[in-house]
């Protein structure tokens, strides 16, 4: 973390002290101040011969805290690794106070009002440092890293630590550090901890940068694969094996995240009860009378779908369709393999291919401007433009928002 040499050594979640006994061992004439919440930890954290307060991190008045420490300030330490579900499913009272985190509709529907008490934690603090000389240096799931250097920006770095060795957790963690004020910049990657060059440097997008290119999309959401997907073995047969006779202009060719990202044909199709996002299923009972049937007749399960972005909706409705979805030429890449594999994709049978939810595209009327923007897509300009943003090791590397941050693409006309 280059040259620091602080005045105070905080540690806001301290257990035990180790990391403030490390600390000192660094830094010897520097204050150290620790916050532990579990009483028993507290005498033995005290016998390291640093300040330590007996307190609740979510109720401890930080910006007061922060007044009393001068700088150069380091705060180190290994926050909870949890999200504030986990931390209510395991009864636990301490955390950070309820508020309206700016998510509406199906963002907060489909879970991104879950967060992780680390990332809530980091950000709180830097908030109380704002425009001081301190680093925030804390043990996180580079999950919370990379939404935080994407956030924040000023990152130090990111050390990466094998989590599963040190820890016994098997998550991709690492210390980050992020500067409390200064200019925002890359976040160099660091393979260790004791490293002295990073490996590489991401340049994600400081802020909240709006969107350059809108027309990604993602594929097609149903949460019940059995049912919607099939496969042709002389006739058509479901996920439960079962022969499924339904019209055929409700079925579509489909590639899954797998297929595309290995540039395999379809192998299976899908049943698109909707052509529109809420467009009324009832319908079907008359444009598609054995396809609505069908439907009805696995019923129950449709309605059991568990995920609340079903209540309310039509009977049997889908999700991630649109006018996009029947274009006939797109191109396509999943969002879960670990390589920028884009694919031109054209229709099969004069049927538009459809895809699954892991999968984004970008859709066209002709194979030409299909074919043009894939050569864009590909080119050494633009992989080098995508590889500078991307963390492989998340679990879908490839985003909405990291191809829609790419704004080379020409615009229809």
């Amino acid at each position: 973390m280059g040259h620091l040499d602080p005045r105070v050594i905080v540690e806001p979640t301290c257990g035990l002290g180790h990391f403030l006994t490390a600390a000192h061992q660094v830094f010897p004439d520097a204050r150290r101040v620790g916050f532990e919440l579990h009483r028993p930890y507290v005498e033995t954290a005290r016998a390291t011969g640093a300040e330590i307060r007996h307190a609740d991190f979510f109720a401890v008045d930080w910006d007061t805290e922060a007044a009393d420490w001068p700088d150069p300030i380091l705060v180190i330490g290994n926050p909870p690794w949890v999200t504030n579900s986990e931390q209510s499913r395991l009864n636990a009272d301490n955390l950070p106070p309820k508020r309206n985190v700016g998510l509406a509709g199906l963002d907060a529907l489909t879970g991104r009002s879950n967060f992780d008490i680390a990332e809530w934690m980091f950000e709180r603090l830097l908030t109380a440092l704002h425009g001081r000389d301190a680093v925030v240096a804390l043990l996180v799931k580079t999950s919370v890293a990379r939404r935080l250097i994407g956030r924040i920006g000023r990152p130090l770095g990111l050390w990466r630590v094998d989590a599963s060795k040190v820890f016994g957790a098997h998550v991709d963690a690492g210390l980050l550090a992020i500067h409390a004020s200064g200019d925002p910049g890359p976040c160099p990657i660091y393979d260790t901890l004791d490293a002295i060059e990073p490996s590489r440097r991401l340049d994600p997008d400081f802020g909240n940068l709006p969107s350059r290119d809108d027309r990604w999309r993602s594929g097609i959401k149903h949460d019940a694969s059995k049912i919607f997907q099939l496969r042709w073995q002389q006739e058509w047969i479901n996920g439960r094996g079962e022969p499924v006779d339904v019209e055929d202009h409700v079925v579509y060719p489909l590639l899954k995240s797998s297929d595309l990202a290995n540039g395999r044909p379809p192998t299976r199709a899908l049943i698109l009860p909707q052509k529109s996002l809420g467009e009324d299923t009832s319908a079907l009972a008359e444009s598609a009378p054995k396809a609505w049937n069908y439907l009805c007749k696995h019923g129950e399960r449709l309605d059991a779908r568990r995920s609340r972005i079903y209540k309310g909706r039509p009977r049997f409705s889908i999700f991630g369709v649109g006018d996009y979805t029947f274009a006939p030429w797109k191109v396509a890449i999943s969002g879960m393999y670990r390589s920028l594999n884009f694919q031109i994709v054209g229709p099969l049978d004069a049927r538009p291919v459809v895809f699954d939810d892991t999968c984004y595209q970008l859709p066209f009327d002709t194979e030409e401007a299909a074919r043009e923007a894939w050569q864009i897509l590909t080119s050494p300009s633009t992989t080098a433009y995508f590889e500078s943003k991307i963390w492989w090791d998340a679990k879908r590397p490839i985003t909405k928002a990291l191809l829609a941050s790419f704004g080379g693409l020409p615009r229809p006309a």
